[in-house]
């Protein structure tokens, strides 16, 4: 077993904290408050970075339950984990404020669910398991 891997559920605690935090640095702003607020903008791309880290490592550990979860996009959102590893992928680090709010406010909230409710199932699994 590979020593850097975690229990799933921790993947699945911390992308959940992450978005957490996401909302709280985007909650009560405006979109036109959000594209002009730069530590808005940065705070929210670490976050997002944090989520593709999560993810990256639940695909590399936890390949098979990711590809039988795949309505769940964490590869997709694993891609973000570029935004702090200063890779050179040009769709991930260019992203404009407005591509970025809409992440935000569009498909994190949906993510989130998702990933609420594979939480509750696994959850619900161990306690059952036990």
């Amino acid at each position: 077993m590979n020593p850097n891997r975690q229990p799933l559920q921790n993947y699945l605690a911390q992308i959940l904290e992450a978005i957490k935090r996401l909302q709280a640095h985007t909650g009560d702003i405006s979109e036109i408050n959000f594209l002009s607020n730069i530590p808005a903008q940065d705070s929210s791309l670490h976050e997002l970075a944090n989520i593709g880290q999560s993810c990256r490592a639940l695909c590399q550990f936890y390949e098979l339950y990711a590809k039988a979860n795949s309505q769940i996009p964490f590869s997709a959102m694993a891609r973000f984990d570029e935004l702090l590893d200063g890779q050179k992928n040009p769709e991930i680090l260019d992203l404009e404020a407005m591509d970025l709010w809409e992440i935000i406010k569009v498909d994190i909230p949906r993510f989130q669910q998702q990933v609420k409710q594979a939480y509750a199932i696994l959850l619900r699994k161990k306690k059952i398991n036990v």
